[in-house]
């Protein structure tokens, strides 16, 4: 854009205040009827209004890459965010005061709910119509998994209208199904709207947060990584594919633009669009990556196409053997690029030939604020090996969430340290709520409570209440660290399916984390990924027999480092110390050494493609690879890829 943003923000706000002046001469040289001096003081304060919200703008450094529908777009969400969102987060801390008020909450968020199904078949079959309250909903609607709602999720399925909520299905969203076969959730663009004031809420934090850390929030373009699926239709004509597919993609405010998020569903090509068009910009807002595999996806891309993307950037056009898209689509996206010589020249002077990308981000984009991302849960050893490139880019995770609903939100920032998991207090909309108290196997011990009842050191599967889904369990177990005045604060512990059992133990995915941090800290190595089997399931499809029960672990190491026996023995001592049930069994003997697999470099990528294909119609912007390892192909995939 030729054009200042800035610029055009001062020239408005000196119009404002030469009318505010012109108005208040006018008051001064005459007498006024008691009608004109109001209409002078609507005028004066009006343009009041709109010289600060220039201001305010013109502080958030506009960038002139932005269109103007861009500049719109993206000055309404910093407006509402600064207001609506400052709002909904003052108004969740207000509750958090005393469980009565939270409680309250609660009872607003599942009672719009219930009204609004009343007359669906989900309501009409649980005496929605009587329910005045909570404990009337948990007499009438169970806790379920999602399998056992099996008669309505054939008919959303089919697109019969009125089943969870009133009105037709739109479309169908998928889980992921990395934990196992994926949830399809029924949904519909009028619905979305709920999660609006939540996503404010979450982007106000987001800006605390960018505040504290020393950095400022500015409007310029956001790099966003994602790789959506085809257009596709299950057999009963409805629309099907990841949530994210059905949120429209603003090119006007990324740095990639529409097109790609539309048309160009390969990941490779799509990935490495997203790399010319980012560091094209020599400016950017910020990065949305949500997952660290994701991130490290786009890194692999840039290292391995290096010299592709800088001569991209200095010729001003994409490589069509790169991209391998249509010449229509390849001269669309050309005409968002012009050569940049002088910007390729900065990017090899910082980088050299590319494959050493130390501190990337921060190079790269000076100005970037701080990158959203989550480090929490199954994601610690993935984002300890993407630190590197990170430099010293403060991360946050703002909210908790999954295709059922939102669960918490990270709302008291009180230090910025990014070698800690995410801390959540609960979200008392748009979502409603309960938690299952569970034990360290992932097996009930109590009746589903409200977040203000919940008790600090316990473990609880989150169970959710939305549009489209009625108690329906999440799988995501969280533990509770600590208490905000009568709120339960937590952190994302586990996924339940996600276990490892042999014998009688139950070893999660939280303790095969801390096992593998534990190990890669004490080897001074960095694990890019890893996954672990059962012996009954690895023996078979490696052709060995060890005649005892164990594990089977999948590492995958960052450089050349090969790993020594002692060093893999190291896992199974690590394990030994994150989990008392594991150290016990084997103390006794009933469970062997545990077996430490080093892959090849690239082969967790290998795997990932590989489920992607087999588990067609989910994003890349969505996958999360599986801890624990269920299928004979992903095995398979991974011996091929060992040392």
């Amino acid at each position: 854009m030729a054009q200042s943003y800035a610029t055009v923000l001062n020239l408005i706000s000196a119009g404002c205040v030469g009318l505010i002046a012109t108005a208040v001469a006018a008051l001064l040289s005459s007498q006024c009827s008691l009608y004109g001096l109001g209409f002078l003081g609507i005028i004066c304060s009006a343009a009041t209004s709109i010289a600060l919200t220039c201001q305010y703008l013109r502080q958030m450094r506009p960038c002139n890459t932005l269109s103007w529908n861009g500049f719109i777009q993206m000055a309404k969400t910093r407006l509402l965010t600064a207001t609506l969102g400052r709002y909904s987060v003052w108004n969740l801390k207000r509750a958090y005061r005393s469980g009565s008020r939270m409680l309250e909450m609660q009872h607003i968020t599942l009672m719009k709910h219930v009204a609004r199904s009343r007359n669906t078949v989900f309501g009409r079959d649980h005496g929605f119509a009587e329910i005045r309250g909570i404990d009337d909903f948990r007499a009438r609607v169970p806790v379920r998994d999602y399998a056992e709602l099996d008669k309505y999720n054939q008919l959303a399925y089919r697109g019969e209208p009125n089943v969870f909520f009133p009105g037709g299905v739109e479309f169908l969203f998928k889980t992921s199904g990395t934990t196992g076969k994926n949830k399809t959730f029924p949904g519909a663009r009028r619905f979305l709207k709920d999660f609006a004031t939540a996503f404010l809420a979450t982007k106000f934090c987001f800006e605390e947060f960018t505040r504290k850390s020393g950095r400022r929030c500015s409007m310029a373009r956001q790099l966003m990584t994602s790789v959506h699926s085809a257009d596709k239709r299950n057999e009963f004509g409805v629309p099907t594919g990841p949530l994210s597919k059905f949120v429209v993609s603003r090119g006007d405010i990324l740095t990639t633009p529409v097109e790609p998020f539309q048309r160009v569903h390969d990941a490779k090509a799509a990935f490495y669009i997203h790399a010319v068009f980012a560091l094209w910009h020599d400016r950017i807002g910020d990065v949305s990556a949500f997952y660290p595999t994701t991130l490290s996806t786009f890194i692999r891309c840039v290292i391995d196409n290096w010299d592709s993307v800088l001569s991209d950037i200095e010729r001003g056009r994409l490589s069509a053997d790169k991209v391998g898209i249509e010449p229509e689509l390849l001269a669309a996206l050309n005409s968002h690029l012009s050569p940049k010589p002088a910007r390729a020249a900065q990017l090899r002077a910082l980088f050299g030939d590319g494959q050493d990308l130390s501190g990337f981000f921060e190079k790269a984009w000076p100005d970037i604020p701080c990158v959203m991302l989550a480090r929490s849960g199954s994601f610690q050893s993935s984002y300890r090996y993407l630190r590197k490139y990170l430099g010293n880019l403060p991360t946050f995770g703002s909210v908790l969430s999954g295709s059922e609903g939102f669960v918490g939100i990270n709302i008291n920032v009180k230090e910025v340290d990014c070698n800690v998991p995410e801390r959540y207090n609960p979200m008392l909309s748009p979502s409603f709520v309960e938690f299952v108290p569970v034990d360290a196997g992932g097996s009930d011990v109590g009746e589903a409570k409200l977040a203000h009842e919940l008790e600090v050191g316990g473990l609880y599967e989150t169970v959710l209440t939305s549009f489209n889904c009625f108690r329906v369990r999440s799988g995501d177990v969280i533990r509770i660290v600590a208490m905000d005045r009568c709120a339960p604060v937590f952190e994302l512990s586990h996924r339940k399916s996600h276990m490892l059992s042999v014998d009688a133990e139950k070893t999660t995915e939280n303790a095969l984390q801390s096992c593998v941090l534990l190990a890669a800290e004490r080897l001074n190595c960095h694990v890019i990924d890893f996954s672990a089997a059962e012996c009954f399931l690895y023996e078979p499809v490696a052709g060995t027999c060890r005649g005892t029960k164990y594990y089977a672990l999948f590492v995958e190491l960052d450089g050349d480092r090969r790993l020594a026996e002692d060093d893999k023995q190291l896992f199974d001592q690590t394990l030994r110390e994150s989990s008392e049930h594991y150290d016990q069994m084997r103390v006794g003997g009933r469970i062997d050494t545990m077996q430490v697999l080093q892959v090849k470099l690239g082969a967790f990528a290998a795997l990932r493609l590989q489920m992607m294909r087999r588990n067609d119609g989910i994003s890349e912007f969505q996958f999360k690879m599986p801890r624990v390892l269920r299928s004979e192909d992903s095995l398979r995939c991974l011996l091929d890829g060992c040392l």
